[in-house]
């Protein structure tokens, strides 16, 4: 199922990218972006109700998978809020630190997973692709928070710029 949800949504990102890029009215943007954001509740539900049944059967290969999965759902969640902010115009400082924390926190786990007990007992091809995924995570954790740290550094250059005007006015 979760799979499911998660090749919607990336469909659902790839209909809002395209849509962002003709001038089309904004009620069919708000509907799909609407959609994307239930999507997205509904997918981390799902995760919380997998990572208590694994936690409850003590399997630790499933265990894994969910702790990947939902990493990458709290990063691809932070990505669309980027690219999409919620007034549609720009990111708010509260919501940059948070991007920027959470990443911090996510690479902190990826890290701490390469070394755990599941991910060394894992066998070949397994553990070959949760490897993988675990260092996409980093390279695309390091990204969206260069892409927040960007937005937090122009917000105050554009301070300073404003802040340099009424000084000569």
């Amino acid at each position: 199922m979760i799979n499911v949800q998660k090749i919607l949504y990336n469909e659902i990102l790839f209909i809002n990218q395209e849509i962002s890029k003709v001038p089309i009215t904004t009620i069919i943007q708000r509907i799909w972006k609407k959609f994307a954001e239930k999507l997205q509740l509904s997918i981390k539900k799902h995760l919380l109700i997998m990572d208590v049944v694994v936690e409850s059967t003590h399997y630790d290969r499933h265990k894994l998978l969910v702790e990947v999965d939902t990493l990458e759902f709290v990063l691809n969640k932070h990505t669309y809020q980027l690219k999409y902010p919620l007034n549609g115009i720009f990111i708010d400082k509260e919501l940059q630190v948070i991007i920027i924390d959470n990443c911090r926190k996510i690479k902190k786990n990826t890290e701490e997973m390469l070394i755990c007990e599941e991910y060394n007992n894992a066998e070949g091809v397994f553990k070959g692709r949760i490897r993988e995924r675990l260092n996409n995570l980093l390279e695309n954790c390091d990204k969206i928070e260069d892409c927040a740290k960007e937005l937090k550094e122009l917000r105050i250059s554009k301070l300073e710029e404003k802040l340099e005007i009424h000084r000569y006015n």
